[in-house]
């Protein structure tokens, strides 16, 4: 089994720039976020460290359109 670990931080809506920069700084530590409950629960699992940019994205398409809206990132390479 993979090592993992659990952190609980509090960002608002307007730290979307602090939230990208937490979630950096854990991969650069050699953790990637796997899981993300919100409001505060982020899991984090053992990888190589590098630098990998996380970028935040609010949708608020209805669950039927989640598919073809993750697909459009999925073909942009995103």
């Amino acid at each position: 089994m993979s090592e993992r670990k659990r952190m609980f931080r509090v960002f608002t809506i307007a730290d979307f720039d602090l939230e990208e920069e937490f979630l950096r700084e854990q991969h650069k530590q050699g953790y990637k976020l796997v899981k993300y409950t919100p409001p505060i629960c982020y899991v984090f699992e053992k990888c190589e460290p590098e630098d990998m940019i996380y970028q935040l994205d609010f949708s608020d398409a209805p669950e039927r359109d989640k598919a073809s809206y993750q697909q459009l990132f999925w073909d942009n390479g995103w």
